[in-house]
């Protein structure tokens, strides 16, 4: 900004506050910065609105997970609705301890997931504190012997390197505060031995030489000045396979081959169980035949709208001949 931004921190957090005493239900934390916007302009001093909008949502993130967050209010982000777009794979039948992290969307990935029966986050950028923290409950829940990890697949070059580090140290802080017993383990899929071995066996590119970029600057000093997309990488799943067997505690890889084995033997002798069989026909019978008897009843539909928006209040604009 033209001026000091001493002070500017305090000033925003009392509009933020006041904000959030009124208890407000939101999607995510630009909510929070267009409800009061208007309130604020007086304090951007010239300078540009994509400057302060980015210095704004800043003061608002830090604020959420450094000042309430981390101060002991682990429920803040669910109190406010936040939806997390980043994590997925979390609804599995039986959910492992492992995170995997990718950079840029792959097919491994997705066959890594459904294997591992695990979470998985997809980032281009820089991560939202609050994904990181919606990871560590997750990693929280699912943890077995109060260990829990991040599998990272990310381009081998200063960006990725540090992308994947400041998520596994906030997710690490995050646990401090929610499950402080818990021990999370980071696993990086490597590219190879070492930098020679690894611009080896890949196609490179050349880092930016600009001396902004500290980043790479760290990298160049260092006699690496090439850096490796992971779109080149034609064994990622095998990679991502050997770094998991390899670094997860075998227990949990144990837990899912057993969980899995013993649904596949239940399946085959319930299909092989006669008793089982005529009983399901049995069902099958019974279902068809009300369904058709439901179909066959006359009912009304009211045009009338119910309530707010939602799957219930849609179903009882219409009221079926029978119904209790």
């Amino acid at each position: 900004m033209s001026k000091s931004r001493r002070g500017l921190p305090k000033e925003l957090r009392v509009y933020i506050n006041t904000f959030l005493d009124t208890y407000p239900t939101i999607e995510n934390i630009r909510d929070i910065w267009y409800n009061i916007k208007g309130n604020i302009e007086y304090l951007n001093d010239k300078d540009s609105d994509a400057d302060w909008d980015k210095y704004v949502n800043t003061i608002i993130g830090e604020h959420l997970y450094e000042d309430m967050f981390l101060e002991g209010d682990t429920s803040i982000y669910d109190r406010l609705g936040i939806i997390s777009k980043g994590l997925e794979g979390v609804g599995h039948e039986f959910n492992t301890p492992i995170v995997l992290f990718v950079e840029k969307t792959t097919r491994a990935i997705d066959n890594a997931t459904e294997a591992l029966l695990c979470g998985r986050y997809d980032s281009t950028g820089q991560i939202p504190s609050f994904e990181a923290v919606k990871i560590a409950e997750y990693l929280a829940q699912t943890a077995i012997d109060n260990k829990a990890y991040i599998v990272g697949l990310t381009d081998y070059d200063p960006a990725g390197e540090s992308i994947f580090n400041a998520l596994v140290n906030k997710v690490r802080e995050s646990l401090a505060v929610i499950s402080p017993l818990i021990r999370l383990h980071q696993i990086s899929i490597k590219y190879g031995d070492n930098y020679n071995h690894i611009i080896n066996l890949y196609d490179t590119f050349t880092l930016s030489t600009n001396i902004k970029n500290r980043l790479n600057q760290v990298w160049i000093k260092d006699n690496r000045p090439l850096g490796v997309e992971m779109n080149v990488m034609g064994d990622k799943r095998l990679r991502i396979e050997n770094a998991v067997l390899s670094q997860v505690d075998p227990m949990i890889v144990e837990n899912i081959s057993l969980e899995r084995a013993r649904l596949e033997l239940t399946n085959e002798l319930l299909i092989g169980n006669e008793e089982y069989q005529l009983a399901l026909k049995l069902i099958t019978a019974i279902e068809l035949n009300t369904a058709k008897d439901v179909a066959d009843r006359g009912y009304e539909f009211s045009n009338k709208w119910i309530g707010t928006l939602s799957r219930d209040n849609v179903t009882k604009m219409t009221v079926i001949q029978g119904t209790a």
